[in-house]
């Protein structure tokens, strides 16, 4: 009985049969939309309802407003150094040593500022700040001939001024940073 039946009959069946399943599904459950499409020449998709898209509802967040004054231009942004700079001989830090440096500047700051507490809670004598501040000194040695130098003799200064029993001075930092340099 099957041998009765081509291939082209087969799928012609199965073809017909789909098209009534999904006929179906789609009236069954989809009317309303397919009725709004039908009857309604605006663009709007009819999955979506018309309320979304009402004037008579306020808009939850607003329009978006372009901020001020705000604007940057393209020049005004530098993100490596330009290819003149590369071909003049100009030689820019390394990235890894101006990683080092920068971690070993913020390490010896993390320091000083505990330095600066251990030394104005005692009352310390300048003595013992010596040996200490020397102490830190040897031990971030990397800093030493770098503008970070000049950053954590400046950061010790302001932040110990009124908090020790004594005056700190820049040729005085400087001098210990100089030990370390011989």
């Amino acid at each position: 009985m099957l041998q009765q039946f081509t291939w082209q009959n087969y799928i012609t069946l199965i073809a017909l049969l789909l098209i009534v399943y999904y006929g179906y599904i789609l009236l069954r459950w989809y009317r309303t939309e397919i009725r709004a499409t039908i009857k309604s020449n605006k663009s709007q998709s009819p999955l979506f309802p018309s309320s979304f898209n009402s004037p008579e509802q306020p808009d939850v967040i607003g329009i978006a407003k372009p901020v001020q004054g705000a604007a940057i231009h393209g020049e005004e942004l530098l993100f490596a150094p330009s290819e003149e700079a590369e071909n003049y001989g100009a030689n820019p830090i390394p990235v890894k040593e101006d990683n080092e440096l920068v971690s070993a500047f913020s390490d010896m700051v993390a320091e000083i500022k505990t330095l600066i507490r251990v030394i104005a809670d005692s009352n310390d004598s300048r003595e013992n700040f010596e040996m200490l501040f020397q102490l830190e000194v040897q031990k971030f040695g990397l800093l030493a001939g770098t503008p970070y130098q000049e950053k954590v003799n400046h950061f010790l200064i302001k932040e110990s001024a009124g908090k020790f029993p004594f005056g700190l001075h820049i040729s005085e930092l400087d001098n210990y940073w100089q030990t370390i340099q011989a």
